[in-house]
């Protein structure tokens, strides 16, 4: 299983939909592989998977090996694939994902670095084993390789590719393509609608031979060899019809036909006619179009081409003839509608040949496919070119400065951008606006970064608070260098802000006690230590948050001292009372009794003290009780009320 790299917040990343020619695509453990028979070197193969938001694939587990050679390399239509391998600075293999190097399904003796150049992987398309090569290796030719890419987000259209993509196409369904020659090299791949056929001493296609039918191939040195890839029951590709834009470009189109006798003619306005053109022992002058509406003859007995000179012939809805001994020239044979029929014992041509029947009548045969050699026709036989479509992602849309880092917001942006058409993108220009006056306009003026430097990912750094504005711009590496920006890309602002202040607030219920303390009759010394050892108490149970609404009531000792004096003064008033009482008593018996005295003194004054004295006691003991009810009724009482809060 591949290892999962850190996620990023891809706040705008779209679903892409991009054709891609000649190829297929297949799905394993979500991720998405297409393969693409498209030749390139191994650092061009790096650029195109990136241009269609992915990578080259990587290969990290036995399962996902197996699924590549089993499925997407189950028809291979080229020798070699490149994959997403490199070295590091230390010489060691990584992927370049970043992924674990944990599998590997080396060749024999691999890798062992020829050279100390070899710092690309690739893998065979017969063993499925790996290899590393130089990027732009010689050793296998160019032309014989593809790649596979392994895409993110992308939907892949394959298209057929079309018939200038091939050193030699016939279009031509019923009839297959049957050379009989000595010697036939042909470097570039080849496409029949139909078979191929080839008898001869030595064949050697150095790239694909893809048929809608069989390939037959007989040479002395054994059935089929010299072809490096052969791709049977292919689909059938349509040939193009660029004739329409071909008449656009001849400035004088004429309506005879035409014939040219002398030794060189000059090309660069273009040469046209409605019906047919013969050329006889005639050499061609620079780059342009022959265009004929019905058929072209060309006959010369030598002819070198000149190396800056390349010509399209074009027979619109007839035929080209070639006849000669020794024939080399530079350009496109183009009849779509017709036969090509070389007649000549060697044949050479820098370029192609595309047409619905080809025959070759000769010794030696050679067509060399080279990147380049369309590019003087590029504008007749291209797609309309399409624009590339600018996105990126950024990990997060709100900012917050970081406080321990000098009040500092980082901010990553990495490049989505992709052609719809397959180009490579080879400039990205990045400029971030700062909102400086909070207005919503991003003006020259507010440019903060600005770099062309084709950066993929971009880190800015910024202390200031406030709304940013990322614009990407990106061009093709293409001759009319189409760009694309991110202009009306919903989310290209960011902001960044301060650290947010946090405010902490506890709110719980209150814990209060109403605390009463009475007391009684102390002595006024002890009221202090009381009044401590209460205060004590209430501090204590302050600090486990509880409020004390604390009051006392007590007799102060002033009180009671007047209290005690009270009673003395009222029992002496009492006492005297009831002496006075028992001496008018006393007197009132005596006068009463006074006949009796003399008699009966002694007993009946014993007799009555003793009454006295009892009555008096009794008196004295209930006037006692008396007031000390009265007393404890009416006692003046002071309240003392303390109250203690603390949080």
């Amino acid at each position: 299983m591949k290892r999962k790299k850190e996620e990023e917040n891809i706040t705008d990343t779209v679903d892409r939909v991009i054709e891609v020619e000649d190829g297929e695509t297949f799905t394993f453990n979500g991720n998405t592989y297409a393969y693409i028979n498209k030749s390139m070197t191994g650092y061009e193969a790096r650029e195109y998977c990136e241009s269609l938001v992915g990578h080259l694939a990587t290969i990290t587990s036995p399962e996902e090996d197996e699924f590549i050679k089993n499925t997407v390399l189950a028809s291979p239509a080229k020798a070699y694939y490149w994959l997403g391998g490199t070295k590091d600075d230390a010489g060691n293999w990584i992927w370049l994902t970043g992924e674990d190097w944990e599998y590997s399904n080396w060749n024999g003796g691999e890798p062992n670095n020829v050279g100390g150049r070899e710092d690309c992987l690739h893998l065979y398309s017969d063993s499925k084993r790996w290899n590393d090569l130089p990027s732009d290796t010689n050793v296998y030719r160019v032309g014989n390789f593809g790649l596979i890419c392994e895409l993110e987000k992308t939907e892949v259209k394959i298209v057929a590719g079309t018939a200038f993509d091939y050193a030699l196409f016939t279009n031509n369904a019923d009839n297959d393509l049957r050379l009989y020659t000595n010697n036939t090299i042909i470097n570039g791949d080849v496409h029949s609608n139909s078979g191929f056929y080839f008898q001869g001493n030595k064949l050697e296609i150095n790239g694909t031979c893809e048929t809608v039918g069989s390939i037959n191939a007989y040479t002395s040195s054994g059935n089929g060899s010299g072809i490096a890839t052969k791709s049977e029951n292919a689909e059938s590709i349509e040939l193009l019809d660029a004739t329409k834009k071909i008449i656009n470009k001849i400035s004088d189109m004429q309506e005879e036909n035409i014939y040219f006798g002398q030794n060189k003619i000059e090309v660069e306005d273009g040469i046209g006619t409605a019906k047919s053109i013969q050329f006889n022992g005639t050499a061609f002058d620079g780059s342009g179009i022959i265009y004929a509406g019905k058929n072209i003859s060309y006959n010369v007995n030598s002819l070198n081409g000149n190396k800056n000179s390349q010509i399209l012939l074009c027979a619109d809805k007839g035929n080209i003839d070639i006849n000669g001994s020794d024939i080399k020239i530079n350009g496109v044979i183009y009849a779509p509608n017709g036969t090509v029929t070389i007649n000549a014992n060697s044949f050479e041509i820098n370029g192609r040949i595309i047409c619905d029947k080809f025959v070759f009548n000769g010794t030696t045969l050679r067509i060399n496919a080279q990147d380049g050699d369309l590019d003087f026709i590029k504008d007749i036989i291209q797609k309309e070119d399409q624009a590339p479509i600018a996105d990126f992602s950024i990990d997060s849309t709100d900012k917050i400065r970081d406080t321990e880092n000098n009040t500092t917001a980082n901010i990553k942006l990495k490049d989505k951008s992709y052609s719809p058409d397959g180009d490579v993108i080879d400039q990205r220009h990045w400029t971030i606006y700062y909102d400086k006056n909070n207005d919503g306009e991003y003006t020259e003026d507010e440019i903060v970064y600005d770099n062309d430097e084709n950066l993929k990912e971009v880190e800015f750094t910024t202390t200031d608070v406030g709304r940013y504005h990322v614009l990407l711009t990106v061009t093709e590496n293409t001759e009319k260098a189409l760009s694309g920006n991110t202009e009306e890309k919903t989310l290209v602002r960011f902001e960044v802000k301060n650290v947010k202040l946090e405010a902490t607030v506890d709110i719980r219920k209150a814990k209060n006690v109403d605390l009463t303390v009475g007391l009684g009759d102390v002595e006024y010394s002890d009221i202090a230590e009381y009044e401590t050892a209460i205060s004590a108490m209430i501090d204590r149970l302050a600090e486990k948050g509880i409020n004390v609404n604390y009051s006392s009531i007590l007799s102060s000792d002033g009180d009671t001292e007047r209290s005690a004096l009270t009673n003395i003064c009222i029992a002496t008033v009492v006492d005297a009372l009831c002496w006075m009482l028992t001496a008018i008593m006393y007197i009132f018996i005596c006068t009463a009794n006074a006949v009796y005295i003399k008699l009966q003194f002694a007993f009946e004054f014993v007799s009555k003290l003793c009454t006295i004295s009892i009555l008096y006691a009794i008196s004295f003991w209930l006037m006692t009780l008396v007031l000390n009810g009265v007393n404890k009724k009416t006692k003046i009482q002071k309240v003392n009320k303390k109250k203690y809060k603390k949080a």
